[in-house]
C-alpha cells in the first residue's frame, strides 16, 4: 500500500482491545475494552469480561479493528540484560536452542534490564484463527505486559508496584524493575489520564492505545497480523471509495439528466448518418464471426488455456509459505512424450499443475495444501512421492487438478 493511503488509513476512531488470558487449567477470559477518540480525547466506551470467545463479536461493533493482548498459560515473561534488544538475541538468551521461527518474540525496556515475552507461533495463530472465524478485524497483537509502559507515565496514582490484575509490576522512574505474581486477587482500580478503570483492563488498554496514537512498537511482527492489518485497511480503503463512488455516481446522474435534452436533439443529426454506418456494422460483424471461428479452433486446440500460465504460475508463487522451496513446477503437461506420436505430442494437459519441491517440515507441507485446497481454481490437490533427505528436508511432489 502507497504510504500516502496508508497515513489517511491508519486512524482509528473507534478501537477495541481484547486481552486474551489463559488459566493454568486451560480454560481463558476474555477481557475486552473499547476506546474511542473524539476530538482529541480518548474516551472509554465500553468494558467486558467474556468467557466465552464467541460472545465478543456481539460486543464489537462491525468493522471495528481489534487489538489482542496474549497472556497466561503459555507466555513465558523474563529480565534480560539491557543491552540485548533484537528477538533472536533474546530468545537465544532465555531458550538457546530455540528457532526464532517457532515462537513470537516481544521485548520491552526496564529499569536496569530489559524485559522479553515470548510464545508459540502455533499457539498464538490457533488464538487467531478463532478470533478470525468471529469476523473480527485484527491489526495488532501484543504478547503478556510488554505493552505496558506505554500508560506508565500516564498514570494518576505513582505507586512503586502497579496491580495489573495477572501481574504486579514493581516500577522505579516510570520503568518495570520486577514483574511478579498478584498478591490479592481483589480487583483493583486504575486512574489512566483521568479515565478510571478496573486493572483487568490495563493491558487491554495500553495494546489499543498505543496502536491508536502510533506510539512505538505497534506490536509485535507476526506475518500474519501483518497480513490482517493491510486486509484490514484496504477493507477501509474499499469503503470509503464506496461512499465516494456512490456520491460521484449521484451527481453525473444529474448531469445526465440534465444534458439530455440537449444529447435528444443530436439523435437526429446522427439518424442521418446511420445509413453510412450500416454499411461499417455489416463488415465488423463479418470480422466478429471470423473472429469467433478462430477462437473456436484456439479452444479446441487447447491454445488459449496455455493464456494461463502466468496466473496460475502468480497464485502458486503468493501463496508459498516461507518454509517450502520450489525446485519445478510443470503447468499443462503433455499427455504424451513419443514424438512420433503426431496426434498426442502437441497436446497439453490443461486441468494438471505438478509441483516438486523441498519442505523444512510437514506441518508447514500440510498446511500448504490445505491453503491450496480452498482456492476456488483448484478442484483437488494429490501428494505423489514424499520421502526425508540426509539434509532433514522433506521432498515431494504435489498434482493440482484444476477446477475451470
Amino acid at each position: 500500500m502507497y504510504p500516502f493511503l496508508r497515513k489517511i488509513l491508519d486512524k482509528y476512531a473507534v478501537i477495541a482491545a481484547v486481552h486474551v488470558h489463559t488459566r493454568a487449567d486451560g480454560t481463558r477470559n476474555f477481557n475486552l475494552i473499547i476506546l474511542e477518540q473524539k476530538r482529541h480525547e480518548l474516551r472509554i466506551s465500553k468494558k467486558a469480561s467474556i468467557s466465552d470467545i464467541q460472545e465478543i463479536s456481539k460486543e464489537i461493533p462491525p468493522n471495528t479493528p481489534l487489538c489482542v493482548v496474549i497472556s497466561g498459560k503459555g507466555v513465558l515473561q523474563k529480565s534480560i540484560p539491557s543491552e540485548i534488544r533484537t528477538a533472536s538475541k533474546g530468545l537465544n538468551s532465555v531458550l538457546p536452542n530455540a528457532s526464532v521461527d517457532e515462537f513470537i518474540v516481544q521485548i520491552m525496556e526496564g529499569f536496569e534490564n530489559n524485559w522479553i515475552a515470548l510464545v508459540r507461533k502455533d499457539f498464538a495463530e490457533q488464538l487467531i484463527g478463532e478470533l478470525q472465524k468471529q469476523k473480527l478485524s485484527i491489526i495488532s497483537l501484543d504478547i503478556g505486559v510488554m505493552s505496558i509502559h506505554h500508560i506508565i507515565p500516564i498514570l494518576k496514582d505513582k505507586t512503586s508496584v502497579l496491580d495489573i490484575g495477572i501481574n504486579e509490576l514493581v516500577l522505579l522512574d516510570n520503568k518495570v524493575v520486577a514483574i511478579q505474581a498478584p498478591s490479592s486477587e481483589e480487583i483493583s482500580t486504575l486512574d489512566i489520564g483521568g479515565e478510571k478503570i478496573e486493572s483487568i483492563y490495563a493491558l487491554g488498554f495500553s495494546s489499543a492505545f498505543k496502536t491508536i496514537l502510533h506510539l512505538e512498537g505497534e506490536g509485535v511482527g507476526v506475518d500474519e497480523v501483518t497480513q490482517l492489518k493491510e486486509e484490514y485497511l484496504y477493507n477501509k480503503l474499499f469503503r470509503k471509495a464506496g461512499i465516494t463512488g456512490l456520491i460521484t455516481i449521484f451527481f453525473l446522474l444529474l448531469l445526465n439528466f440534465v444534458l439530455f435534452s440537449y444529447y435528444n436533439n443530436k439523435n437526429a443529426e446522427l439518424n442521418s448518418k446511420l445509413g453510412y454506418r450500416q454499411s461499417q456494422l455489416i463488415e465488423l460483424q463479418s470480422l466478429k464471426d471470423q473472429l469467433k471461428q478462430k477462437q473456436e479452433f484456439f479452444d479446441q486446440n487447447s491454445v488459449v488455456g496455455s493464456s494461463k500460465l502466468s496466473y496460475y504460475a502468480d497464485r502458486l508463487a503468493a501463496s508459498l509459505p516461507s518454509g517450502i522451496k520450489l525446485k519445478g513446477l510443470n503447468i499443462f503437461p503433455t499427455t504424451s512424450t513419443k514424438k512420433n506420436d503426431e496426434d498426442k505430442y502437441f497436446r497439453f494437459d490443461t486441468k494438471a499443475i505438478f509441483i516438486k519441491g523441498e519442505s523444512n517440515r510437514s506441518n508447514t507441507l500440510n498446511k500448504w495444501i490445505r491453503e491450496l485446497e480452498e482456492l476456488e481454481w483448484i478442484n483437488t490437490v494429490e501428494v505423489l512421492p514424499y520421502s526425508e533427505s540426509n539434509k532433514g528436508l522433506g521432498e515431494f511432489e504435489l498434482k493440482i487438478i484444476i477446477s475451470q
